[in-house]
């Protein structure tokens, strides 16, 4: 067990940074763009992979749960990656962090309404309260005001939180059924399908006369993120219960709020503290309870 939680913190660290990376980025490439050069690399990189070790099983995943594999898929990269990147351009990362972290509520109640898990009270207490600190942080922890613009780029971000969550259920039913390189590959490599039909002249033009600071950050996102991130999140998935697991996206604020408030210059106020506090109070209630 104790592996699994090393795997668990391991992948918060690096998407912790991932908002920060982000954010940086977006001032310099469009979120298409960023998608573009994040997901195409980790795309081949795991075909390559699972056409080397696990040619046979790709086609028997496939012919077995074709749709849940594209809907997974979708959501893990066009959904999610859409409204987080479009939300970060006019929310902060620690903010936004804050917003996707609040990804349990939906995962448990979606959890709980297909039957993979019982309701249990100490353990809605948990994610209850991780959420009332998440509603803390944005409306007494944000520096903006809530003029109509704004809320549309928080929405976007909440769009994100509304994928993460659909995808911490479907990816355990997937890994019940398929090895982990499988069910990793294909999903990256059917969400990127999508992607192609924006690669073009001038996309390849711009591509080819970005910094190599740039392509630093792509590399961290593409190899570090994408790909790292998620091989020790499905490993932990297939060994806790999903609300065990997704409740530690509440980690990801504070690591993206210290590093956002020494690298980016980010404001931390009391609030933000406050309803960080509440988050950390919910995932240990949830994660100390049965079921």
């Amino acid at each position: 067990m104790f592996k699994v939680y090393v795997a668990i913190l391991t992948t918060i660290a690096v998407w912790s940074a991932s908002f920060l990376i982000i954010s940086r980025l977006l001032a310099v490439v469009t979120p298409m763009e960023l998608t573009i050069l994040r997901f195409i690399p980790a795309a081949l990189i795991c075909l390559a992979y699972i056409a080397a070790r696990h040619a046979t099983g790709v086609w028997a995943s496939l012919r077995k749960n074709l749709w849940l594999f594209i809907l997974y898929s979708v959501l893990l990269i066009p959904v999610y990656n859409g409204f987080l990147y479009y939300g970060l351009k006019d929310v902060s990362s620690g903010l936004a962090a804050l917003i996707v972290g609040g990804s349990p509520v939906c995962t448990y109640l979606l959890a709980m309404s297909i039957g993979d898990e019982g309701f249990n009270r100490k353990k809605f207490l948990g994610i209850v309260v991780a959420f009332c600190g998440l509603l803390v942080a944005i409306i007494l922890g944000s520096e903006k005001t809530f003029a109509a613009g704004h809320l549309l780029y928080v929405a976007a971000v909440f769009g994100a939180m509304l994928s993460a969550a659909g995808q911490g259920v479907i990816a355990r039913h997937l890994l019940m059924r398929h090895p982990l390189p499988v069910v990793m590959g294909l999903a990256i490599a059917l969400g990127c399908l999508p992607l192609l039909f924006f690669i073009d002249g001038p996309f390849i033009s711009r591509a080819a006369s970005l910094d190599v600071s740039v392509w630093l950050g792509i590399a961290f996102l593409t190899i570090a993120s994408t790909i790292g991130g998620h091989v020790g999140w499905f490993y932990a998935l297939r060994r806790l219960p999903t609300t065990n697991v997704v409740i530690f996206i509440n980690l990801i604020p504070f690591v993206t709020m210290f590093l956002g408030h020494f690298f980016l210059q980010e404001h931390i106020n009391a609030w933000l503290v406050a309803g960080g506090v509440l988050l950390v109070s919910g995932i240990v209630t949830t994660t100390r309870s049965p079921g």
